[in-house]
């Protein structure tokens, strides 16, 4: 079981290493977001990461054959492509396949990354805790993920 411990100041923000298909790695700002469905990369961070599909401006005229979903967000609909990221790392924490939206985030938020419900739920535990000005990831033990694994197999 890796638990990590990261200090923040105002907003709890961390830094995030992503790797891509490709093997290829980046080193982002990323911001804890539980009512987000899904991590949200930038799109020039995903084609550098090997997802070629996911820079919009590369698809035009191939939303079907891709699989383009609309998404919603405070300025209103959008259309987004979700990929798969191989691992996002918090120090020692690891989480494999991430399913991920490629989209620009504002550069006034200070952030790249928002990590959304697809990343928090591979976690057995995300607190903020405001109080001591602390975030803390917990992920699953191996045995339990293991045995999980497991007991899949068998239904």
């Amino acid at each position: 079981m890796t638990k990590i411990v990261i200090p923040f100041k105002d907003i709890p923000t961390l830094f995030v290493k992503v790797v891509g298909k490709n093997g290829k790695q980046r080193e982002l700002r990323a911001v804890i977001d539980p009512a987000a469905q899904y991590v949200i990369i930038p799109k020039v961070d995903a084609l550098h990461l090997g997802y070629e599909p996911g820079f919009r401006e590369t698809l035009v005229g191939l939303s079907e054959e891709f699989g383009m979903m609309l998404a919603y967000t405070i300025a209103g609909p959008i259309e987004v492509l979700d990929i798969m990221i191989n691992e996002i790392r918090v120090a020692d924490l690891v989480v494999k396949d991430v399913l991920a939206l490629p989209h620009d985030i504002p550069m006034e938020t200070g952030v790249d990354v928002i990590l959304g419900h697809t990343f928090l739920s591979k976690l057995k535990a995300v607190v903020i805790d405001y109080e001591k000005k602390q975030l803390i990831l917990e992920d699953y033990t191996q045995q339990q993920t293991e045995s999980k694994e497991k007991s899949e197999d068998r239904v």
